[in-house]
């Protein structure tokens, strides 16, 4: 091999090395933006006040406001609700407000025996509250569930409500709603009859078919 030949040879040897650095250089560069992607699209619920990420289309919420009384059966609650769904995936929330935040010894007690997430959220008034009946003046609030649109499917229910059954169905029951279909819930009852106002007590939304409130 003669000096020119030796020499284009080392400088091939040497191009190589360097497009085989670049490379590795500019995959592992773009391996960790979609990594830090990923980690962004994990993103924070915008409804919430607090920092709370989610990670599955799915979730299930209950409210709790300064009342102590609701706090162990909340519990109760959550507990049931993860007894009775053991095979699909779902974000599990509680809604604070923040003008009757929960005592810390609540949200000891709270963080203590279950694994839920707690999302702080501004009070929804209603329209006339010196005229509504005191102990429904909070439930408005639930109306925030409306601007999850993280979610596939939400699903609710009332801190005083146990499940004693698979809610499994309930969970994935948006799969069978058409374009008619924005809410599920339960019609009133009251002495005995039917009556023709519905029960937000539990209900389940189907958010990509619902109008978000400003």
């Amino acid at each position: 091999m003669n000096k020119s030949t030796g020499g284009k040879f080392v400088f091939l040897v040497c191009l190589f090395v360097f497009v085989l650095l670049f490379y590795q250089n500019f995959s592992l560069k773009n391996t960790v933006q979609y990594q830090n992607k990923k980690v962004l699209e994990k993103k924070y619920l915008t409804s919430c006040l607090n920092q709370i990420t989610h990670e599955n289309e799915i979730s299930v919420w209950t409210l709790l406001t300064d009342n102590s009384n609701y706090a162990k059966s909340a519990v109760k609650l959550l507990k049931s609700i993860e007894l009775n769904s053991k095979f699909i995936k779902f974000d599990k929330f509680i809604l604070e407000l923040k003008e009757k935040q929960l005592k810390p010894e609540i949200k000891a007690f709270i963080v203590n025996n279950s694994n839920w997430k707690i999302c702080q959220v501004d009070k929804i008034p209603p329209r006339d509250e010196p005229n509504t009946f005191p102990r429904f003046r909070d439930q408005f609030t639930k109306l925030i569930l409306w601007n999850m649109t993280e979610f596939r499917s939400v699903v609710y229910f009332d801190s005083d409500t146990f499940v004693i059954n698979n809610i499994e169905p309930l969970l994935v029951i948006y799969k069978k709603f058409n374009d008619s279909h924005k809410i599920a819930v339960t019609q009133d009852i009251r002495n005995g009859k039917w009556v023709d106002t519905f029960n937000m007590g539990i209900f389940q939304s189907n958010q990509i078919k619902l109008n978000l409130i400003d």
